[in-house]
């Protein structure tokens, strides 16, 4: 099976655990990068996130202390803002991290309340779930678990309100903080991505797809036609969460009219005539970070020299309580400069690689103090490293293999601060990516993410089997669809009951099949699942360090694989509608030892297998 496991968001920026391998060669002198080159490192702008950070902060706390509720967007932009800058190698009080955290869980219309994030435990239901949701799966992402419970929880509270087409209904609008459907539908859409990412469970993959869908429509039309900046801006977020890479032509497009929209002096405003805003600008840049843009970018780089220029002392940019959303999304804007920019070039995020080619990296550090090392790892295996600010190798699609690969490249500062910039590639016949199915309204919906491009003029075959133990039956349904590039669904709508195995065909024009992926599904309720047969799950890591996008089996008895899985972001797996007995997990990688273990799977429960920690062959 070949799975795109985790689309690129701020985590493809932040530091991850070194591979040993690293530490071959030493490199002692740090390079700065010489003048006029077009990345140079920018530790004013380091500087000023970090005012600007700690300003957040203790205004956020004041806030909280003086209204004693939950504020919707008041902490939980904050919150998005603190994570993204510990992931970015800030510096985050965790007391102040906690109290915010503690405040969103326990105070009036917190997640403890009796009906979960909300205005005053009354009203607000749904803007208050969806800030709160986006900021708990922000937490969960680069952080940690603590949070889980209630992220999950959240995440259904949302999945009750999403209409049929995807969207979130976004009834609440009150400018600029909260603007409505696209907004609410992104949220929701960050949060239900990072439940699957930590939970692994392939029912989120539907809502997902539902929500990419809606979101889809709307940013063709507004990339065509432009849009507010805001829309636009929530419409990049919300789509690199459910996948898109900065390579794809929507992602692309959307950013070049995100950019029609700069000011002369580099500012952006919020509507067509309004003056200059932090606001505005900052999430502009935060924006445009991820649809691929890098430090060096004329659009980016003004952007930040804008918001430099118009930061007060304090570290705010405004004063009342305005000033707080002002500075939320002018520090989120600026803390998405990592301690380390890295520019790669012959390769973006999400592109098909056929035959070789060259990939081309430079990096200047905002500490000032230079780069001592790159390295680019494949699929988490050292590939070649070299000592000062520039790497050069060529990568060969016919080496990696059919599927989805990883692509590191990661830059080493005075005192082995690592930054790494991740990118995901395909290679080879690998098209249905992230096969999810979800009994809902009696029917099983089945979403999956097509990469075929629409050039390819590809049909989807859909056969339902009877399954028994993982091995296919009798064909009981089959559908041809015509493969749209993107999010893709097609519901079953047999006699409720009964487990089956869903075949997935990619067919190109001439009837070859150059894709087919697998999925065990029963066609009934949760809770009828849930009692006839139980969950595996389990993580993957190497020397303390999720490992995503990697292969895990489960093997009967007999030695037959009853399924297949690919770990998430967050090196999670999980399979589902498994038979009670007993089982091997297998985890293989290559690069690294095979690694396998023993469980026994039960009726309506989870078994949770040991943490599988790889080693390095």
């Amino acid at each position: 099976m070949h799975h795109r496991a985790v689309p690129l968001t701020l985590s493809s920026l932040l530091i991850l655990a070194a591979a040993p391998a690293l530490a071959g060669k030493e490199c002692r002198e740090p390079t700065n990068p010489t003048t006029g080159a077009t990345l140079v490192g920018d530790p004013a702008a380091r500087a000023a996130a970090q005012r600007g950070l700690d300003w957040l902060t203790n205004a956020t706390l004041a806030w909280q202390d003086t209204h004693k509720c939950f504020g919707c967007h008041v902490q939980a932009v904050t919150l998005e803002a603190l994570t993204v800058g510990r992931a970015n190698q800030y510096q985050v009080d965790q007391g102040k991290l906690d109290a915010i955290v503690k405040g969103m869980l326990e105070l009036p219309g917190g997640a403890h309340g009796k009906n979960g994030f909300s205005y005053h435990d009354e009203q607000l239901f749904e803007p208050s779930k969806a800030f709160g949701g986006s900021a708990f799966a922000h937490y969960d992402e680069r952080v940690g678990p603590r949070l889980r419970t209630e992220l999950v929880k959240t995440a259904e509270e949302l999945l009750a309100m999403q209409t049929q087409e995807g969207a979130m209904p976004g009834s609440y609008n009150n400018q600029p903080v909260a603007t409505g459907v696209v907004q609410a539908t992104t949220q929701a859409l960050v949060t239900f991505r990072q439940v699957h990412a930590r939970t692994a469970d392939a029912r989120w993959l539907v809502p997902i797809r539902k929500a990419e869908q809606w979101l889809t429509l709307h940013a063709k039309r507004m990339s065509d036609e432009g849009g507010a900046l805001q829309e636009l801006d929530h419409a990049v977020i919300g789509l690199v969460a459910a996948g898109a890479g900065s390579g794809d032509k929507l992602i692309s497009s959307l950013a070049r009219v995100i950019e029609k929209q700069q000011l002369k002096d580099g500012s952006f405003s919020l509507s067509s005539g309004q003056p200059a805003s932090p606001f505005a600008t900052g999430q502009a840049v935060y924006a445009l970070r991820l649809a691929g843009r890098s430090d060096g970018d004329s659009s980016v780089k003004r952007g930040t020299a804008w918001l430099l220029a118009h930061q007060q002392g304090d570290g705010s940019w405004g004063g009342g309580g305005f000033g707080k959303a002002e500075a939320m999304w002018a520090v989120l804007g600026l803390v998405s400069l990592d301690r380390v920019s890295i520019d790669v070039k012959g390769l973006v995020d999400g592109q098909r690689i056929d035959g070789t080619v060259k990939l081309t990296a430079a990096a200047a550090d905002n500490g000032g103090q230079g780069v001592s090392q790159m390295a680019l790892l494949l699929d988490d295996v050292l590939v070649t490293s070299a000592c000062g600010d520039k790497l050069e190798s060529p990568i060969d699609a016919a080496k990696l293999g059919t599927g989805t690969h990883t692509v590191d490249v990661t830059a080493t500062a005075p005192g082995g601060k690592v930054t790494r910039r991740r990118l995901y590639v395909h290679a080879g016949d690998a098209f249905l990516h992230e096969v999810g199915a979800r009994f809902e309204g009696g029917k099983t919906v089945l979403g999956f993410r097509n990469l075929a491009p629409d050039a390819m003029k590809a049909k989807v075959r859909v056969r339902v089997l009877e399954d028994k133990g993982g091995k296919g039956g009798k064909e009981v349904e089959k559908a041809e669809l015509s493969a749209a590039e993107g999010p893709m669904a097609w519901t079953f709508a047999g006699k409720q009951g009964g487990r089956f195995k869903a075949e997935l065909s990619l067919v190109d024009a001439t009837g070859r099949v150059r894709d087919t992926e697998e999925l065990v599904f029963t066609h009934d309720t949760w809770e009828a699942q849930r009692a006839s047969t139980g969950d595996v799950a389990g993580a993957v890591n190497f020397d303390g360090a999720d490992l995503a996008n990697t292969e895990v089996e489960l093997v009967d008895n007999k030695g037959f694989v009853v399924q297949k899985s690919v770990t998430t972001r967050s090196g999670q797996y999980r399979f589902q509608n498994v038979d009670a007995g007993k089982y091997k997990v297998r985890v293989k990688k290559q690069g690294f030892k095979d690694w396998e273990a023993d469980i026994k799977a039960e009726k309506a429960a989870e078994a949770a297998a040991p943490a599988a920690a790889m080693q390095a062959q």
